[in-house]
């Protein structure tokens, strides 16, 4: 029954009640074809010194993408472990940012220099690529154009 209101407290709550959810919340998840993995790797065969983000390093618990989907599976099937719940996805291990990125240098066979750069600095570097990547976009687009 509804109301000029909208529905009915009644059939709110029938609705509430049938309907089943769970939140998985993921910090740095990795895996085959990630950000963390894919550009952190191209990052480092293209430049031979690297900025580290932020002056204090940050603690992470990376966790396997195969972890997650498992979880969502379970989930997805109807798991009474994860109904109606908030699920935290954290990996095994606790490092900060700065090893967990050297690691994965280490993996892709590459020995950047790392600097530790605060946040406004990390900001303007990224600012200057994005201009400079636009300038290459516009001079390619005259190139084609004319």
């Amino acid at each position: 029954m509804t109301t000029i209101d909208g529905p009915s407290p009644a059939l709110t709550l029938g609705v509430v009640a049938i309907l089943s959810y769970t939140v998985v919340k993921a910090g740095v998840v990795y895996g085959r074809g990630d950000h963390m993995l894919h550009h952190r790797s191209r990052a480092f065969h293209s430049f031979p010194v690297l900025g580290l983000v932020g002056l204090p390093d940050r603690p992470v618990r990376p966790v396997a993408v195969d972890d997650v989907a498992r979880m969502l599976v379970a989930a997805g099937v109807g798991d009474e472990r994860l109904a109606n719940r908030t699920i935290v996805a954290l990996g095994p291990d606790e490092l900060p940012l700065g090893t967990a990125v050297r690691r994965v240098a280490h993996v892709v066979g590459r020995r950047p220099v790392f600097v530790r750069l605060p946040i406004a600095a990390q900001l303007l570097l990224a600012t200057v690529a994005e201009w400079t990547r636009d300038l290459r976009w516009c001079a390619a687009q005259m190139e084609v154009g004319g």
